[in-house]
């Protein structure tokens, strides 16, 4: 775990710039000005009439308000979303580009907000001469653009004490090609990056394969082939998530992701129990077989 962790920004309270917006609220105000404002008009013009049509929505001062309510609300969303694009949580896209500059990273060729936003969180612990393990990860997600997550840990003791680095490829069951691991293993040169006294090993991870098999209960009436298609999407989701260098994948979180909308219950053949995975190896799904039962 890095402090700089993307997904402990998860946790961090919703800013107070950004305001709830409520364009009911916006017209209620501007209707109370307005009547506001006519009462001063007519304790200064006695001819002037009691205004007591704003609720018709043929008024034309109503249609006014709600015109310049609307404006108000758009005009808030505005403000907020400029607010947003200079806090690393929200911002996407070039403004999210904008702020990686400051460390500086670049956005690499078709490289997703996600792994940016990862990499530039990172950033700051390549700075350090001591050489924390998020450091190796930025280093080796930088050198290889394919390089989806990077696992680093310590092996070894005493003099035969080194850091292993197991990056993951983005594309198939993750393990990367030779080109990649030797770009790993030339950014990690301890004249330009990592502490001179490290000893540094790069390999490639080993491939934990599971299948899954489960049973959905549907109710009576569903189009069985859309839940199964949907149900099969959403457990690769879930996989995708967890395919990582030593992370765990939970039974509970397969059966969860399989249990889409309108199902009432997975029974789960497989597998049999959770999948872990070493800290050198990533759990990779590969079989899925689904089927229905209708309630």
């Amino acid at each position: 775990m890095t402090r700089f962790d993307v997904l402990s920004l998860g946790g961090l309270p919703a800013p107070d710039v950004i305001e709830e917006l409520d364009y009911e609220v916006l017209l209620d105000e501007g209707k109370a000005k307005f009547s506001e404002f006519w009462e001063i008009l007519r304790a200064e013009n006695p001819g002037l009439v009691e205004f007591d049509t704003l609720m018709i929505e043929s008024e034309q001062v109503t249609i006014w308000l709600e015109a310049l309510a609307y404006r108000e609300t758009l005009l808030r969303a505005r403000v907020n979303d400029a607010a947003r694009a200079v806090m690393v949580r929200f911002a996407k896209g070039a403004d999210l580009e904008n702020l990686a500059a400051l460390f500086p990273v670049v956005r690499q060729p078709g490289e997703t907000d996600e792994r940016l936003l990862e990499r530039l969180l990172l950033a700051p612990e390549a700075y350090s001469v001591a050489g924390p393990y998020g450091a190796y990860r930025f280093f080796a997600m930088t050198a290889a653009p394919s390089v989806k997550s990077v696992a680093v840990f310590k092996e070894g003791v005493g003099d035969d004490e080194k850091i292993v680095v197991v990056p993951l490829d983005g594309a198939g069951d993750g393990v990367p090609s030779q080109e990649t691991l030797d770009a790993i293993r030339v950014a990690l040169d301890p004249e330009t990056s990592i502490p001179a006294t490290a000893v540094v090993v790069v390999r490639a991870p080993t491939v934990d394969a599971y299948d899954v098999t489960a049973q959905l209960l549907i109710p009576h009436g569903a189009d069985a082939n859309v839940i199964l298609a949907e149900a099969e999407k959403s457990l690769r989701a879930y996989a995708d998530k967890r395919h990582k260098g030593g992370v765990k994948v939970y039974r509970n979180g397969l059966i969860a992701a399989l249990k889409v909308s309108p199902v009432e219950d997975v029974t789960l053949s497989e597998p049999l129990a959770d999948v872990e995975p070493a800290m050198d190896a990533a759990a990779w799904l590969d079989q899925v077989s689904l089927a229905a039962a209708v309630i």
